[in-house]
């Protein structure tokens, strides 16, 4: 129940002091998950995705379709939707905003999210033009995501020496460039894979 104790009329045709009764329905809810573990990567999932899948690991190659917008509804960036498969970029590997590497690591397949991101995982007090607007320093973003697909790389005790040895050595720079920005967990995890794969033996 509602109860108006104002002289005043609320809401038109309802008299002061009225007592309402309003039934509602619920009709979904949405949970929120704090993807960052700070409330600076939140993820409402809209659509969930296939049941059983797996979520995309570090180094792996996904392909999603984004919408990205401003809080005022601005859209500012969309990608993936003008090609077959959706837009393709290396999990980890700092190719997109620290808060898209962190959300899209825990999607599963055929899933759609709402990403709220916090400029300190997104462009920064940097200020960024993306295709259909400027974003503002400070920023912080809205992200429509589809996970489209994953697919899993070679394991390291699969490799040989050559293709070992390359992909430590794709490992070990991208954790010096985290290093360099000061992201220091994510390069640990990195500097962690060099180590488990050169201590691996080759097939």
């Amino acid at each position: 129940m509602i109860f108006f104790s104002d002289a005043r009329d609320v809401v038109s045709g309802i008299p002061p002091n009225t007592t309402l009764t309003i039934d509602l329905e619920l009709v979904s809810l949405m949970h929120v998950v704090d993807v960052s573990g700070d409330l600076m990567v939140l993820k409402k999932i809209m659509k969930k995705g296939e049941e059983g899948s797996s979520r995309p690991e570090d180094g792996l190659s996904v392909w999603i379709k984004s919408t990205g917008k401003l809080e005022d509804g601005t859209i500012f960036d969309r990608f993936g939707f003008d090609v077959d498969g959706g837009f393709q970029f290396i999990l980890g590997e700092e190719q997109v905003i620290t808060g898209l590497d962190i959300a899209v690591a825990t999607m599963a397949k055929g899933e759609v999210s709402l990403l709220t991101i916090k400029p300190q995982y997104g462009y920064g007090e940097n200020e960024f033009r993306g295709n259909l607007a400027t974003v503002p320093s400070h920023s912080t973003l809205i992200f429509e995501i589809e996970m489209i697909d994953f697919i899993k790389g070679k394991e390291p005790w699969t490799m040989n020496l050559q293709e070992r040895l390359q992909a430590i050595e794709a490992l070990k720079e991208c954790g010096n460039s985290l290093f360099k920005t000061q992201k220091f967990e994510r390069a640990l995890k990195k500097y962690t894979k060099v180590l488990q794969s050169a201590n691996r033996p080759l097939p």
